[in-house]
């Protein structure tokens, strides 16, 4: 089997303890989307700056994130005024633009759910490793707590990435290609972009919008226990009110 190389990052802020990434979701609006929209929800990665990588040093290098997320969604023509409000809201810098494809690959094992695995590339910045992603279980905890917490792990590797996972014994459940803006409040990250169906398996230039709207995505990765990250979500999130609603999504309804 050949070897998979690894680059790595720690997220600043990271003591190198466990990690959990908080998440808090808006409704969808508008018509419902495919099952690639509703899984994809919530589940965009940070890129890293790639650091080169022994066989032999730890895959899970970039540590254990932790975060959280709310998330929602908007209408095609409602896109242009959320973005004017993320410009005077946010960091004063221009958004990042990313075209990414993303495939889900799934290892089904003696456990009731399969092992889910996320393998992205970008489209249009050449040079880029590939990002594998895992995400954990939402912990259970407060009732009251305002987005949806679990631990991830994001690591980028080299461009054999999907062969490695087939060889692994993981198959391909479904593909997509996300396009949008990346706009940055502090430690916040909003993320907002549409998702598109692939019409031929493995031809990412003839694809169709999925649904007549876009996700929106407000996360945070964050050391675990920091419960105050959730409360500036939530005030960051009334400030996006009435364009969209975002709000925490058990994730089992995404399913």
């Amino acid at each position: 089997m050949d070897s998979l190389t690894t680059y790595s990052k720690r997220p600043p802020g990271s003591n190198g303890g466990k990690n959990c990434t908080w998440e808090l979701m808006s409704r969808r609006s508008g018509r419902r989307a495919g099952r690639a929209t509703r899984v994809a929800a919530g589940e965009r990665g940070v890129r890293g700056e790639p650091r080169t990588a022994g066989r032999g040093q730890r895959r899970d290098g970039c540590g254990r994130d932790g975060g959280a997320v709310s998330a929602g969604s908007v209408l095609d023509q409602s896109l242009e005024s959320l973005l004017h409000r993320l410009r005077g809201l946010c960091d004063n810098m221009e958004p990042e633009t990313f075209l990414d494809h993303e495939m889900v690959f799934l290892l089904k094992g003696q456990q009731a759910s399969p092992f889910v695995l996320r393998a992205r590339r970008s489209m249009d910045k050449t040079g880029m490793p590939w990002h594998l992603r895992y995400l954990g279980q939402p912990e259970i905890g407060d009732k009251n707590r305002h987005a949806l917490v679990r631990n991830c792990v994001d690591i980028a590797t080299s461009d054999n990435l999907t062969d490695f996972l087939v060889e692994m014994g993981f198959r391909m459940d479904h593909e997509f290609v996300a396009k949008g803006h990346v706009f940055r409040k502090g430690i916040m990250k909003i993320v907002v972009y549409k998702i598109f169906r692939i019409l031929m398996p493995g031809n990412t230039e003839s694809i169709e919008p999925l649904s007549l709207s876009y996700l929106v995505e407000l996360n945070v990765v964050a050391p675990a226990g920091q419960d105050v990250v959730s409360d500036d979500m939530r005030n960051f999130a009334e400030q996006l009110k009435p364009l969209v609603h975002l709000e925490k999504i058990d994730p089992k309804r995404l399913m």
